[in-house]
Parts: structure tokens; sequence; C-alpha cells
């Protein structure tokens, strides 16, 4: 891969982020449900950025690669395409999808561990780059979006997806978990619907040097009908990613899946299918 390399620095002395246990736990998870509902949206972001007419494509937090595995397909043969993500089982997620499903030309795809803040390419290395549901989960937003900036040759396309605001879906996650736990987790503003504010996140890409900024949202409905299939998700979804959670007794498990399953039915009988918005930015250097 000596044209592979050209776009790296020093990959090699990135420090790993190590173990991720949170990420590293949910990858089945995210991989059998919620992965599903999001590539669809997926091939907006990547009509949006003309994913055809381009040679370096970048994406950040590939998850177990069901995007990153579009992209390979859809992208021009000739294109070099890298992805990130912090967790390790993700990766081999998506180093095994992308290799079954693209036989020979998933050689053009390198993936790294990273957590977005440091990248490990060469200034000006990409002329497109598509990170889906990610930027609002690191640490720190503005460093990683500084450094999406560095990385992207001057006029071309970034394109970001984040969820917008808290609809159902994760609503009715996070009464049901605060009220079995008994307390309300705090909102640090490190939530999955953090920058889901055009406003809020505009200036996150403005001060990164960004322009020509496009907003626009979408409704994601979710398509599950079965309350035993809801409340069996959210039940691992809270025991692998909520500290109140880990390790928790069969007991407080079983009323936790239980109610998930009694306020599924109530607010679908009510409102139909569970949806969550998500917020799209296109933007240029």
């Amino acid at each position: 891969k000596n044209e592979t390399q050209t776009y790296l620095t020093m990959a090699e002395e990135v420090p790993s982020p190590g173990k991720n246990t949170m990420w590293d736990d949910f990858a089945p998870l995210y991989d059998d449900i919620l992965e599903e509902y999001t590539v669809p949206m997926g091939h907006e972001m990547m009509y949006m950025v003309k994913l055809n007419t381009r040679s370096r494509i970048l994406e950040l937090g590939s998850g177990p690669g069901r995007l990153l595995n579009e992209i390979c397909s859809l992208a021009n043969p000739e294109a070099l395409i890298f992805g990130t993500d912090i967790s390790r089982p993700m990766i081999d997620r998506a180093q095994n999808r992308i290799r079954d499903q693209n036989g020979e030309s998933s050689n053009r795809v390198t993936l790294v561990q990273l957590d977005n803040h440091a990248l490990p390419f060469a200034t000006n290395s990409f002329d497109a780059i598509i990170s889906s549901l990610n930027l609002m989960l690191v640490k720190d937003p503005e460093k990683m979006a500084k450094e999406c900036h560095r990385v992207l040759t001057k006029g071309n396309p970034i394109i970001f997806s984040v969820w917008g605001r808290k609809g159902e879906f994760f609503g009715l996650q996070n009464r049901v978990a605060d009220e079995v736990a008994g307390d309300a987790t705090e909102d640090d503003g490190n939530g999955f619907n953090r920058l889901g504010n055009p406003v809020e996140l505009k200036k996150v890409l403005q001060d990164a040097g960004f322009s020509r900024i496009h907003f626009w949202t979408r409704n994601l409905q979710f398509n599950i009908t079965d309350p035993d299939h809801y409340s069996t998700f959210f039940t691992q979804v809270q025991m692998t990613l909520d500290p109140r959670y880990k390790g928790c007794s069969e007991e407080k498990r079983e009323k936790l899946c239980q109610r998930y399953k009694e306020e599924f039915i109530r607010s679908t009988d009510a409102n139909g299918p569970i949806c969550e918005e998500i917020l799209f930015a296109l933007a240029f250097k």
C-alpha cells in the first residue's frame, strides 16, 4: 500500500485508544439493530458529497462498517478510502464485512483505531469526509472539527449527521431507565442529542474554519413493532451503556424490561411508530 502510506504520517506512532469498554461491549448490539436504520441516510450523505467523483475519502466513526461498506461499493473504483473508530471490536467487524462483501476491492480500504481528536493524516489529505452520528459522541467536538478542516483539501466537502431534537426513541429509553433506577442521570451535555441544535453545530463548524454550511433534518423511523423485541433490545443497551445497570440483579433487569415493554405499547398506541430526528450539516473548506 505504497500510495496509501503517502496519506498517513506515522499512524503507527499514534497512541491507540486501547480498550473502550462501553463501545467494545456495544458493538454487537449496534451492528444488529441501529446500523440497519442509519445506513439509508448514509446514502443521502454520499450523494451530497458527490462520492463517485472523489479520490481520497475519509469516514470518521465507522462503527461496524455498514456505511463504510456502502462507500467502498459506490465510490470510484480507484478511490482510496479510510475509516476510523475508537473501538477495536467495531474495527474488526468493519474489516470482516468489507472483506467479505467487496473482495479484492477491499484492499483500498484502510481502518485505523482512533478517537478522532488527533488524526494521523497529513494536511490536505482528503477530498471528502463523512461522519455519521459520531461528532456528538466525542469528548471534544471542536477539536475533532478542527482536525477535519486540517486534513480536508480546500474547496471540498465534509458532511456530518448528529441526532437532532430528542424524540420518543431516546425519550422513552431515558424515562424508563431513570424510573427503574430511582434516580435521573445528570445532563452533562455529552448525551446522544448533543449538538442537535443547528445554531450550536454551526458555531462548532465555523470556529473550525468551515464555510458554506447547510443544514437539513430527516425523521428516522424505527420499524420496530414487536414490544418484546424493543424491550429486550433496550434492556441490553441500558445494561451495556448505563453504569447504574452494570451487574444489576435479575429482578432489576426484569423490571426494566417489563417497563420498556409497557411504555413501548403505550407510546406506539398513542403516537404511532417511534421516530428520532437526524440533523445533517454539509460544509466546505
